[in-house]
């Protein structure tokens, strides 16, 4: 069964989170004052894989070893003091997992 789900996320430089094998991120968004979410639609039924989430603060360096990531989003917390950016590491694209 085609399904959304919503994955809270971390305001972290990397974090693995599991997700249903080719999955669609569909939206990354703040959910009340500092909740982070993605949103995302997948075959319910599929199996469970890692996902390397990767998050960057304005103004912040980005590794150079790791320019192919795949951006999926970005956020605005604290009123938009804070704005994050998020990426997927390219090892996954293997699992079909990408943004729409």
């Amino acid at each position: 069964m085609r399904t959304i789900y919503k994955q809270q996320l971390d305001i972290t430089d990397l974090q693995v989170v599991e997700i249903q094998k080719n999955s669609k991120i569909l939206h990354i968004d703040t959910q009340g004052e500092h909740s982070v979410c993605m949103w995302y639609e997948c075959e319910s039924t599929e199996e469970m894989v890692e996902l390397n989430i990767h998050c960057f603060g304005t103004g912040y360096e980005m590794p150079t070893q790791d320019d192919n990531l795949e951006y999926i989003g970005t956020v605005l917390i604290l009123n938009g003091r804070g704005v994050f950016h998020y990426y997927i590491s390219p090892v996954f694209k293997s699992w079909n997992i990408h943004r729409i």
